[in-house]
C-alpha cells in the first residue's frame, strides 16, 4: 500500500514538474509558437533549454517510480512505462539538436507510452473513465508516430498527462 501511495503522489509530481518547467520554458522562449513548433524546440532555446531539459528528467524519473507500482501484478505495463519514463528523461539529457540520440528517445517514448496504455487499457476495461483515458493516449501515440505534428504531440502529451494523473488518483 505504501508504494502505491508514493509512485501515484510521484505522479503526480512528476506531472507538475512537467507543466512547470514546461512553462517556464515557454516563458523564456521568445515567441514560441504553440501551435507550429515542437516541445523540444524549448530545449534548445538559449534560455529556455536549462528548464525545459530539467523538466524532463524529473518528470522521467517521477514517472519511472510511478511505473513501478505494477511490477507485481501487471509487469508489461510496468516495463513499457518505466521504459517510457526514461525515454522522457533522455529527451532532457539529449536535446533536439543532439541527433540522432533525440529522435530515438522521443520515438521510444511515445511508442512506450502507447504500450504502456494499451496494456492498461486491456487490462482495465470495466474502469470505463481509465479504459477512455488510456484507449485516447494510444491513439495519440499512434496518430502523432504517423503524421508527427506539433498540435498532434501536444495532445499525445497532454493525454499521457491526464493518464497518469487519473491513475495516481484512483488506484
Amino acid at each position: 500500500m505504501q508504494l502505491q501511495r508514493l509512485s501515484g503522489l510521484l505522479g503526480i509530481l512528476g506531472i507538475i514538474a512537467f507543466l512547470a518547467f514546461t512553462a517556464i520554458a515557454v516563458l523564456n522562449f521568445p515567441n514560441y509558437d504553440f501551435a507550429g513548433q515542437f516541445l523540444s524546440e524549448l530545449g534548445i532555446g538559449a534560455a529556455s533549454a536549462f528548464w525545459f531539459n530539467s523538466g524532463l528528467v524529473i518528470a522521467g524519473i517521477c514517472f519511472a517510480v510511478f511505473f513501478a507500482r505494477f511490477w507485481k501484478e501487471q509487469k508489461a505495463i510496468a516495463i513499457a512505462g518505466i521504459l517510457a519514463s526514461l525515454a522522457l528523461a533522455g529527451i532532457g539529457i539529449f536535446p533536439m539538436n543532439q541527433e540522432p540520440m533525440h529522435n530515438i528517445a522521443a520515438g521510444l517514448f511515445f511508442f512506450l507510452a502507447g504500450i504502456a496504455a494499451l496494456f492498461f487499457s486491456k487490462q482495465n476495461r470495466k474502469d470505463r473513465l481509465l479504459f477512455a483515458v488510456s484507449f485516447l493516449a494510444l491513439i495519440a501515440d499512434i496518430a502523432y508516430l504517423g503524421v508527427q505534428s506539433p498540435i498532434l504531440q501536444k495532445i499525445s502529451v497532454a493525454l499521457f498527462l491526464a493518464w497518469v494523473l487519473f491513475v495516481s488518483l484512483k488506484k
